[in-house]
Formats: structure tokens, sequence, C-alpha cells
């Protein structure tokens, strides 16, 4: 198995962030969170999930 599956399937295992880890983070970092609906539930997209 090549690592970039083993980070696919460990993603996949992983729950999601909710909004309100998401505006945690984005405090701590000083960003600010764009929404942008089109790429939100794009099946590409394998970020926004944590162990945690």
């Amino acid at each position: 198995m090549s690592a970039q599956e083993w980070g696919r399937r460990k993603a996949a295992e992983s729950p999601r962030w909710s909004a309100d880890k998401w505006h945690r983070v984005a405090t701590i970092f000083g960003v600010e969170l764009v929404n942008e609906p089109a790429h939100a539930d794009s099946p590409s997209e394998q970020g926004g999930r944590d162990a945690a």
C-alpha cells in the first residue's frame, strides 16, 4: 500500500471537523474562513478531517 493510499484511508476513518472547530482553529491562526459551498462537498477534497 502506498503512503498516499494509507493517508486516504486514515482520513476516511477520521471524523469531520465541526463548524465550531474550524472557527476555533481559524481564530488561533488569525485567518478568516470564506464559505465556498461549491467546494465544500467536493468528493475530491479530503481535508476537514481530524481524529480529535
